[in-house]
């Protein structure tokens, strides 16, 4: 049940609506027992819920008194493990890769983090944060989201939906590689601003090249090694990148509407997923992981709040 060489317990990845469900007075009997059961492995050493950056979003927008109560819960579960937001842990994948170095806990995720929302400065911040967040998304999404209303009846067949799929498998890589060969054959770069609502918003692929020559002091031949493993291999040997963008994919495959909520989901699943052996989701992200294969590549039980589901998670506690 352990992801192996990684962790002494299991790591177990609790969305927001089950912590909501374990907090909240009216939670279900069902939830009830699920509670009591993670608190005692926890107490008995054989599993850990870490918290994550989406946590914090995400909690912020209850009460602060409430955010509190739901950050004590997950706190108490946590081991004071939290995951590292999506651009350190991309980029921290990349070099670990290129160079062939051990990925660990702590390429995912930091240690001691305790208590942040407690502080009213950092629940107004991380409130601040989220409020925003939602927003750039929705100023981001409002065009694909407005072609799609008048895409999403055009059906098409099985075939032609995985073929479409392998051709956006490979846009974000060209992308990627297209920047990497700027900066491979102009010896650096600058971090482009792509504009959302009015405001300049640093683009993604530079913001973890500009990691990777900062922090992770990556040279030239290093560069050259990226570029030559993204045109072999796209994002397949980077799971966050992978994650996110199979998802984001298969979201223009079906022509889904794109919410801040979906892009909040990207995010958790892309640096919480490849770690936990256990994992909840919504009944849709569920479907759409399984679509893929993702519980079988990564080694993860993904679970939704449906009632089956929920009986099942409870049963698979009992096995540990």
């Amino acid at each position: 049940m352990k992801k192996k060489a990684i962790f002494t317990k299991v790591c177990v990845y609790l969305d927001q609506f089950a912590v909501s469900d374990m907090v909240d007075n009216q939670q279900t009997e069902l939830w009830s027992e699920i509670k009591n059961q993670l608190i005692k492995l926890h107490q008995d050493g054989i599993i850990f819920c870490p918290k994550s950056s989406e946590h914090y979003f995400e909690t912020s927008q209850k009460s602060h008194e409430n955010s509190v109560l739901h950050d004590s819960f997950l706190e108490r579960l946590s081991d004071g493990w939290c995951f590292k937001p999506e651009l350190f842990v991309s980029s921290q994948l990349i070099s670990s890769h290129i160079r062939k170095n051990t990925i660990g806990i702590k390429t995912y995720m930091y240690d001691n983090v305790q208590n942040i929302l407690e502080s009213d400065i950092k629940y107004s911040q991380f409130n601040e944060l989220s409020t925003n967040f939602r927003g750039l998304v929705l100023e981001a999404t409002e065009g694909i989201n407005d072609l799609r209303k008048y895409t999403r009846d055009i059906r098409m067949d099985s075939k032609t939906k995985k073929s479409f799929l392998k051709v956006l498998e490979m846009y974000e890589p060209r992308n990627f590689i297209s920047r990497l060969q700027d900066l491979y054959n102009e010896g650096g770069i600058r971090i482009r601003g792509v504009s959302i609502g009015g405001q300049e918003i640093p683009h993604w692929i530079d913001l973890i090249i500009d990691q990777l020559l900062r922090t992770h002091k990556f040279t030239r031949l290093e560069v050259k090694k990226l570029i030559t493993e993204f045109e072999q291999n796209g994002f397949k040997n980077i799971p966050s990148l992978n994650i996110r963008f199979s998802l984001h994919n298969l979201a223009a495959v079906y022509q889904k509407k794109e919410t801040p909520g979906d892009h909040m989901d990207f995010a958790r699943l892309s640096t919480g997923m490849p770690l936990s052996t256990l994992l909840f989701t919504d009944k849709k992200r569920k479907n759409e992981l399984l679509e893929l294969g993702f519980d079988t590549l990564y080694g993860t039980k993904i679970f939704s709040g449906a009632q089956p589901d929920l009986v099942d998670f409870l049963s698979e506690l009992k096995t540990l």
